[in-house]
């Protein structure tokens, strides 16, 4: 029985060869041609996304106070110098 597709992918473009066919474990017969045009914009739009979240988070960091940041680590050193609490058991 013939496919109503007349031997092209879904997409009308590519012939359906054995050579360009991937066959995909669940979702049936992929033409290869139009699956590494979807790879290629996805993943476009995957870097894009990533390179815009970097630039949001470099911005935000950049919004920090110096003097906030430098409490915070000041802080941090004054609880290294502390010497550690004494515990019940310990004091008797």
């Amino acid at each position: 029985m013939a496919s109503k597709s007349g031997g092209y992918c879904k997409n009308g473009i590519h012939k359906m060869t054995a050579s360009n066919t991937y066959e995909h474990p669940n979702k049936g017969r992929l033409c290869r041609g139009c699956l590494r045009d979807y790879q290629r914009e996805y993943m476009a739009e995957w870097r894009a996304a990533k390179k815009k979240a970097a630039a949001r988070a470099a911005k935000k960091a950049a919004k920090q106070p110096v003097a906030k940041k430098a409490a915070k680590k000041a802080v941090a050193k004054k609880a290294a110098k502390r010497p550690a609490k004494k515990t019940a058991r310990a004091r008797r």
